[in-house]
């Protein structure tokens, strides 16, 4: 059995790390934070120091870091992670720019590795339960081999092209529809709100109408109940929306509602609501229409 590396143990890798270990791979974990290490290892994960140190034992590496900028800073460098692995493969499970993994293919390919480039999608409570969506590029021997493995994370793994770059375009297009409709959802629940509808009301109406979404149906009751505890937070989701808009600019393909909600998260990201959920982009909302959603006190909504 391969070992395997993951670098990265924030929300979503470390539900991941954890789910490898339960399949039974022998497993070592990196993250700045080492208390995160540290409760990995409890859990049989070896533990490393830096990322060259994870390499050195593994055959297949995650990489699940926030931005492209981590991405390079675990690459490279003295204590990087090419310094130490030789051969085998590494999965770039973090949402970054599609010409942005194309780079880290190019790095890798200097040093006789393989890249897969398989950005997820699920949330949270999709790492927890091995649900995930896989959106992966790449050669196809190489995703044949590392399989076994990416089914411990992953109940749609979806091979959406030969070329390292395809998955993260395909990341571009969810997130940009992600994006939209999280912000559909704020101002259709704050224009409900400024007429008087009750929004659990609307919320029950809308569930079983044309305009239901996923997003609405899912992140609606989180507002309604002024819960914003983190399944994705706005700052990711503002990243990830500026990397549609980047992406659609590289291609020539218009974007005209991506730019418009990337705007609005830029606004929320500078009011100081970044780390809690994207479905707190309704406060921007809120603060405009000088409106509060929420349910009458007589109102039952669970």
């Amino acid at each position: 059995m391969k070992q395997i590396g993951i670098i990265g143990l924030g929300a979503m890798g470390f539900h991941m790390a954890k789910n490898i270990l339960k399949a039974g791979y022998r497993l070592s974990v990196y993250d700045i934070r080492p208390e995160a290490v540290d409760r990995l290892a409890r859990l049989g994960a070896q533990k490393a120091d830096c990322p060259r140190e994870v390499g050195a034992s593994a055959d297949i590496v995650f990489l699940m870091v926030q931005n492209y900028k981590q991405c390079e800073d675990c690459l490279l460098g003295t204590t990087g992670l090419l310094t130490g692995l030789t051969g085998g493969t590494l999965i770039v499970t973090s949402t970054i720019a599609p010409d942005e993994v194309k780079k880290v293919a190019a790095y890798c390919g200097d040093k006789g590795v393989e890249v897969l480039d398989s950005p997820v999608s699920g949330g949270t409570k999709g790492a927890a339960d091995g649900s995930l969506t896989l959106m992966i590029g790449g050669k196809d021997e190489v995703y044949e081999e590392c399989l076994p493995v990416l089914k411990c994370l992953g109940s749609n793994l979806v091979k959406v092209g030969y070329e390292v770059g395809q998955g993260q375009a395909m990341k571009a297009v969810n997130q940009l529809l992600f994006g939209v409709h999280m912000v559909a959802m704020a101002e259709a629940m704050v224009l409900g709100a400024k007429c008087g509808l009750d929004p659990v009301v609307l919320y029950r109406v809308i569930k079983n109408s044309a305009g239901n979404s996923r997003v609405f149906e899912n992140r609606a009751p989180s507002v309604i109940n002024r819960d914003f505890s983190v399944r994705s937070t706005l700052g990711i989701q503002f990243k990830d929306t500026d990397i549609a808009v980047r992406t659609a600019d590289s291609v020539k393909a218009p974007v005209f509602l991506a730019t418009v909600v990337r705007e609005l998260y830029k606004i929320a990201d500078a009011k100081g609501v970044t780390i809690e959920d994207s479905s707190a982009i309704i406060k921007l909302y809120e603060d405009l229409a000088n409106v509060i959603v929420q349910k009458s006190e007589t109102t039952q909504f669970n």
